[in-house]
This record gives C-alpha cells, sequence and structure tokens, in this order.
C-alpha cells in the first residue's frame, strides 16, 4: 500500500486521474481479499483491518505559521531540538527557559485558537496517544486543519501530510 502514499505525495496538488485510479486500485484488492476469504468460508474467523500511520489530505496551501513571530530568533535558536511535523514537538536547550517560552506559546495558542494548540506531557489529549514518555518532547505544537507549523529559516515547505483522524477531512459522514 506504500504506493497510495507514494502517489499522493507526488501528486498532492493535483487533481489527477492517477489519484483516482490509485483509488480504485485499493478497492479492487479490498473487494478481491473480501471474496477470496468469503470462498474460502473463512469471513467469521478472519478479520481484515486497513491502517494507515497518518491521513492525506490537499492541504497544499496552508496559512504558514511562523513560530519565531511568537518565540523570536533567539527562542527559536535555543530549541535544541524539534520533533514532527506536522506538529512541533519541542526541546529547548538547557540555558533556555522552558517555562517562560512554554507561557508565551500557550499564550499565542490562546490568542491564535483557530491556528493551533499547546500541550505539556501533563495536557495532552489522550486521543494522541502519548504522553509521559521521555521520547516525547516537553512541549507540543499541534497545528489546526488548514494551517502549518514553520520557522522563517525553514520557509514554507510543501505539501502537508498528516491529518488529524478527527478532522473532517477524515470523517465520513452517516448515512
Amino acid at each position: 500500500m506504500s504506493t497510495c502514499d507514494d502517489i499522493f505525495s507526488t501528486w498532492a496538488t493535483e487533481r489527477s486521474s492517477i489519484k483516482q485510479d490509485t483509488l480504485k486500485t485499493v478497492d479492487v484488492f479490498a473487494k478481491d481479499l473480501q471474496d477470496a476469504l468469503k470462498a474460502r468460508n473463512l469471513t467469521d474467523i478472519v478479520d481484515i483491518v486497513f491502517v494507515s500511520d497518518h491521513g492525506m489530505a490537499d492541504t497544499s496551501h496552508p496559512e504558514w505559521v511562523y513560530i519565531d513571530d511568537y518565540l523570536g530568533e533567539q527562542g527559536v535558536n535555543l530549541i535544541e531540538h524539534e520533533d514532527g511535523w506536522l506538529s512541533m514537538g519541542l526541546r529547548f536547550s538547557p540555558e533556555a527557559n522552558t517555562t517562560a517560552y512554554l507561557n508565551i506559546l500557550l499564550e499565542a495558542a490562546k490568542n491564535n485558537s483557530e491556528k493551533f494548540d499547546v500541550y505539556t506531557h501533563d495536557t495532552m489529549p489522550e486521543r494522541y496517544h502519548f504522553s509521559h514518555n521521555p521520547r516525547i518532547a516537553p512541549i507540543y505544537i499541534i497545528p489546526k486543519y488548514g494551517y502549518a507549523l514553520t520557522t522563517r529559516a525553514r520557509g514554507e515547505l510543501g505539501m502537508i501530510k498528516g491529518v488529524s483522524p478527527l478532522s473532517q477531512l477524515m470523517t465520513v459522514p452517516s448515512t
């Protein structure tokens, strides 16, 4: 199934027939698999589960949120390591006043609630399934749909993937 990811990453900003053909191929594969299980009388003992590591949506024209606008150049320069992308997990260097930068980011999120949220290990929503783990950065900035995080040095990076499964783009309307 990596073909889907490759195709959608390559053709992210296009509404192309290649994307539609790829989706049809996946649909046919899923139906053929179900038919094969049914033909072998295995449908009562075999479950099929399709999983994904992220959502994919055409977000090729996001509104960019420059973290430097909140942390300043000095604050950005004190980031020792950044985890993730589309989200930003921030690990500040030991000489940084991490609490002060967290407070700046929390205030920025409060004043820009339509753009992004800021979480710590203690405030991370359970739906993200990560917190209280040393591998997870102590501060996480998560953009809302239609927005993307970057810095002035990094600039605008192009296609975004990693859409939250709770985004309305990733939900199927009930019938």
